[in-house]
């Protein structure tokens, strides 16, 4: 099968809002005897994650383009650019309900636009981390240029919160549309408008000044199981060390943002939850992720500069089904020697920021 040609190649008109960049990337604290520890996993090898976390020395930031495209159609959670581009928006778990449906009409409600911007995708519509890194700051974007448009799904548990408190509206969900004029956010990865997007978020959720407060996350039965064997006495032995304890499964939104919010540390496992945090951490924070030797992933590690976070990766052991260990000792020894690496290294996370804000951002509008 042919592949659809480069969106730029279809797009009626294109704007670049700004360039692409390598900095000297801020990594994140590990120690050597955890990297031996990683696993092949599910996506990535063992050995490119060792790689990833112990030898990459840039971070590059990509340009981000706008493009305005002719005459689209959604249709059932897909976008028909012509008969030359599809883009897909939904989850595989979404395909396969629609998948299912016996009607053969397209899925009501139907639009017409005259002109509007597309606002979801496939991993934000799958996941609720992409949702709030990725496709919530597009959004924010998006709402300056007039509608939004995306396909019908249900909101991720606190989106409407996330929503109401940074003033963003939802897109207008609908199941077929004709789009005169649509117009695509081409925004892989990072780049310098959204660090200034994830900045004016932020504002919006710190609402208390930097605190000593050290928080332990426990995942419960959020997302996809990463299960510490024996996190009960981790959750006890960091309670007497005077975190407090928040379990993000059971947690209304505000009791998460009053316990995070201003948090100079916070401990949990990776995962999409510990996006929140992100969000929430004072300033020059330190997030601590705890990582399965299966499923350790440095997505939330690179982010986390971009927040004006530091981040530090343990690994634990293997402990059968699927689950992993924590050494007590381990651990708290690993947090104060994070701590203290983050702490001679602020004048280095300073230096990025002043970097990336230093890349010129154009204004996002068509004339």
């Amino acid at each position: 099968m042919a592949r659809s040609p480069p969106l730029a190649a279809l797009a009626s008109r294109s704007i670049q809002i700004c360039q692409g960049e390598r900095l000297q990337a801020v990594r994140p604290f590990f120690r050597e005897e955890h990297v031996k520890r990683i696993s092949d996993g599910p996506w990535h090898t063992a050995q490119r994650l060792r790689n990833e976390l112990t030898t990459q020395r840039e971070l590059e930031l990509r340009p981000l383009v706008l493009h305005e495209f002719r005459d689209a159609f959604l249709v059932d959670g897909s976008m028909y650019i012509g008969s030359r581009a599809r883009i897909e928006l939904r989850s595989g778990l979404e395909r396969r309900m629609f998948a299912r449906r016996l009607s053969v009409l397209p899925l009501s409600p139907h639009h017409e636009f005259a002109a509007a911007t597309l606002g979801s995708g496939v991993a934000g519509s799958t996941w609720f981390g992409h949702w709030l890194v990725d496709e919530f700051p597009l959004q924010m974007m998006a709402s300056r240029m007039g509608p939004i448009v995306s396909h019908m799904r249900p909101d991720h548990r606190d989106e409407p919160a996330y929503r109401r408190i940074a003033d963003v509206e939802a897109p207008e969900r609908v199941g077929t549309a004709w789009i005169e004029r649509l117009r695509v956010i081409d925004e892989f990865a990072q780049n310098a408008s959204k660090f200034r997007r994830y900045a004016a978020i932020r504002r919006r959720f710190l609402d208390c000044e930097e605190s000593q407060r050290r928080v332990f996350i426990s995942r419960g039965n959020w997302g996809s199981p990463r299960t510490i064997a024996n996190e009960a006495e981790i959750k006890e032995r960091l309670r007497l060390e005077g975190f407090s304890i928040l379990d993000i499964s059971i947690s209304s939104f505000e009791d998460i943002r009053s316990v995070l919010s201003g948090a100079n540390l916070v401990v949990s496992v990776e995962g999409s939850h510990l996006t929140h945090a992100l969000f929430m951490m004072a300033p020059y924070g330190n997030m601590i992720i705890l990582n399965p030797p299966d499923r350790t992933l440095t997505v939330l590690a690179d982010l986390a500069p971009l927040f004006g976070l530091f981040a530090a990766m343990f690994v634990g052991n293997p402990a059968g089904r699927g689950a992993f260990s924590v050494s007590e000792d381990e651990l708290l020894s690993f947090i104060d020697a994070a701590v203290a690496d983050h702490n001679v290294r602020r004048l280095e996370l300073t230096r990025f920021l002043e970097a990336v804000g230093r890349i010129p951002v154009a204004l996002s509008e068509f004339a």
